[in-house]
């Protein structure tokens, strides 16, 4: 399998040692950044990655039949032999009630439910201790601290301290429980800072003078506390000190391995979560190092924004805010070990609760295969990428990134599948992917009748089949205004209505040359037949589309000014909780879709699977593509509330079961309860059923679909470089259409060679 390095991994191989001062530790290396402390010998901060031990996951779903409308984790700690989870409800946005402290089995049963009594107008802090036989919990709002304790063994609960902010100080974060005080981060004159206020009376330990300007960039080595100030470059910050005068002094720089999210001293052990991992300091040595790696785990349903590591170091609670999720985290045997491992690249892929379940699962279940997930970032760094204003330009970035991986996958180098949420037909034509017909038709037709075919076989590229659809939505367009022309009506009627009765309005309220961008991702097979290599851009249909597109759209002034006119048409997605919608036209007798040269139809946008020419076993990716459209992925989305209900499934089952949610919303009140969660006066009448008839329809409605956005990239540009004088006036129709023949008659050519 071809081996894909994530981006972080080279960049912290070259990074250089940068050093602090510090009294505590010893070092060979000479400190050779300016401080004013004594010139003593300096610590070397620096860190390792590598591989991490491998670590299981239990993900505790925290909704019980009693919660209320709204529910949520607010943290957790594990013990020796359970895990406690502090969670909250509430009866709507405004009215917070009802913490409790819920013990969880490791195996995520819930055990015990205790109330927590707290009457507060800020939220529960996501930071819990342990503390002997305790739990202490802190909870605050911008001018108030108060820390709780509760008892594991007797379930009592008490306020230890109540602390107000007394010179207009802010407070911001708990993050440590050390030496018995609790130290909080705290907003102060432009500016952050800290306080510790000891544990047995409240009173104040260490107040800092001055500021620094990282938020929450506190920790200690070997209690000595240190400081994260300006920030100087990606992932590298001054470095301060506390002195002894209690004053911040800066002693150098850092570089961190990842931008820090949240510094924790958990049982005087400094540790940092990132978006990659959770980082460890070991004091001695001054170096950072990687205890857990999130892709390296069975991760799933939670993105650790919170974290609690045990007293023993070996696991940890990670929770997300705002979910009714937390997960333990436990050292494991790796199901990955021994097999043969592909590479997945998407976008975001790492932090898509579908796709970490369904590598999870396949990873335990196949005995030959196993998947690792990567994000486009994680091939290429976008940081590198930027513009004057410092911003990543994402347009030099796609181009850099598509050049990347036609390279690597030239040199038989790339990632091993893709999942992409549009088309690479210019990749296909360049002999980067695999044709998949011969799976696909080798799975017999028992197989291939539990999918829509046409939905797979719109991806079919003159006798190839290199895309496999995993989902999809749909692209419509809708009739805005009441005109006398049928909406199966082609180019040249379109044309010729809106000549005739158009009188200042548009068709679409698009910018014309964009219009023309987006039809021919999905049209193009009206103007070029890619079997024959014959064209057809001097058609009457391509001269209408042009007409349309630069005399009945809003020009780039009145787009980039918000000004829009009374259009004939607007363009939508209709996504799964509005097959109302999306049926209502067909009781009206009117067909509805994007404009096509044949007449309009709904246009499929799918998430398509791919394998690179790279791949040295198609069979085992194919395996993996047989997974996602199991009936299991397929329905994921479906039986979890709080996902994106955005996309169809494939599989004819799982649209059935989509289905049944919307004609018998009764039958799953707790979903649909669920996803209404922030509305106080939702009931299960405000489902409107939908009926057998509309069902009928809809299916009927993906059974027809034949458009799909699929971009000739190459062709496109041709055709968008050529038509931009003419939208200017510059050009006449006649000369564009010549040079656009001309031009893609070249391609083709080329293609057949």
């Amino acid at each position: 399998m071809s081996k894909v390095n994530r981006g972080v991994s080279s960049l912290l191989s070259i990074v250089t040692v940068l050093t602090m001062m510090t009294a505590c530790c010893s070092s060979s290396v000479t400190n050779t950044v300016a401080s004013s402390h004594n010139n003593e010998e300096a610590t070397v901060f620096s860190h390792s990655i590598g591989e991490t031990p491998y670590f299981g996951c239990t993900v505790f779903d925290t909704v019980t039949e009693t919660s209320l409308s709204g529910h949520q984790v607010c943290c957790g700690v594990a013990t020796d032999t359970e895990v406690w989870i502090l969670t909250l409800d509430w009866d709507n946005l405004k009215n917070y009630s009802n913490y409790s402290m819920e013990k969880f089995s490791f195996q995520g049963e819930l055990l015990e439910s205790y109330p927590v009594p707290c009457s507060l107008n800020g939220t529960i802090d996501s930071s819990v201790f342990i503390q002997d036989d305790s739990l202490v919990i802190t909870a605050k709002d911008f001018l108030s601290l108060t820390v709780y304790k509760f008892d594991m063994t007797t379930h009592d609960v008490s306020v230890m301290l109540n602390i107000p902010s007394s010179d207009g100080a802010q407070f911001c974060d708990v993050f440590a429980l050390k030496d018995n005080a609790i130290y909080v981060s705290t907003w102060e004159d432009e500016g952050y800072s800290f306080r510790g206020y000891n544990l047995s009376d409240g009173s104040l330990k260490v107040k800092p003078e001055g500021v620094v300007s990282t938020e929450g960039g506190f920790f200690w080595c070997d209690n000595r506390m240190y400081a994260l100030g300006i920030e100087t470059g990606r992932f590298e910050y001054e470095l301060l000190y506390l002195n002894e005068d209690n004053k911040y002094e800066q002693c150098g720089l850092i570089q961190l391995p990842a931008y820090a999210s949240k510094m924790r001293n958990i049982d005087s052990q400094q540790y940092m979560n990132s978006s990659e991992g959770l980082w460890r300091l070991d004091s001695v040595t001054g170096t950072w190092q990687e205890m857990v790696h999130w892709d390296n785990t069975d991760l799933h349903l939670v993105f650790p924004d919170g974290y609690s590591v045990s007293k023993d170091g070996t696991s940890l609670v990670v929770w997300e805010k705002d979910t009714q999720y937390a997960g333990f985290l436990y050292p494991d045997s790796n199901p990955s070990e021994g097999k043969t491992t592909f590479t997945v690249v998407g976008n975001w892929i790492t932090q898509n609760e579908k796709y970490q379940w369904a590598v999870s699962k396949f990873n335990k279940t196949n005995e030959k295969y196993a998947v690792k997930l990567l994000d486009y970032e994680d091939i290429l760094d976008p940081n590198e990428y930027l513009d004057s204003e410092g911003n990543v330009d994402y347009d030099a970035y796609w181009k850099a990134f598509n050049d990347y991986i036609w390279k690597e996958s030239v040199n038989g180098e790339g990632p091993d599948l893709f999942i992409k949420d549009n088309t690479w037909k210019y990749f296909e034509y360049g002999g980067l992917f695999v044709d998949l017909k011969t799976k696909y038709d080798g799975m017999g037709e028992e197989w291939k009748s539990q999918y829509f075919t046409n939905v797979i076989e719109t991806m079919m590229n003159q006798e190839h089949l290199y895309a496999i659809p995993i989902e999809y939505n749909l692209n419509v367009a809708e009739l805005m205004t009441e005109c006398d022309i049928s909406m199966d009506a082609t180019f040249v009627e379109w044309e010729a209505y809106m000549n005739r009765q158009a009188e200042g309005r548009v068709l679409f309220n698009d910018v014309g040359i964009d219009l023309l961008n987006d039809v021919l991702k999905y049209d193009m097979s009206s103007f070029v037949d890619g079997s024959t290599g014959k064209t057809s851009f001097d058609s009457q249909e391509f001269r209408s589309l042009l007409h349309l597109a630069k005399d009945y759209c809003v020009t780039q002034q009145e787009y980039d000014n918000c000004i829009y006119r009374d259009s004939v048409l607007n363009r939508t997605y209709y996504n799964p909780e509005e097959v109302h919608l999306a049926v209502s036209t067909q009781r009206a007798d009117k067909r509805y879709g994007c404009l096509s040269a044949t007449g309009p139809s709904l246009v499929l946008c799918p998430q398509l699977a791919y394998v690179s020419s790279s791949c040295d076993d198609v069979d085992g990716a194919w395996e993996f593509i047989c997974f996602l459209l199991s009936e299991e992925i397929q329905e994921y989305d479906l039986k979890n509330a709080k996902s994106y209900l955005g996309d169809y499934p494939v599989r004819r089952d799982a649209l059935e079961y989509m289905l049944d949610f919307l004609k018998h919303p009764e039958e799953h009140e707790n979903f649909w309860r669920e996803r209404n969660a922030e509305d106080p006066d939702w009931k299960i009448d405000d489902e409107v059923p939908l009926t057998d008839e509309e069902s009928r329809k809809f299916v009927e409605l993906v059974e027809s679909l034949h458009l799909v956005e699929y971009p000739d990239t190459e062709i496109i540009d041709i055709i968008m470089e050529e038509t931009g004088p003419y939208f200017a006036g510059q050009k006449s129709e006649e000369e564009v259409i010549s040079i656009i023949t001309n031009r893609v008659r070249i391609i083709l050519e080329e293609r057949e060679t």
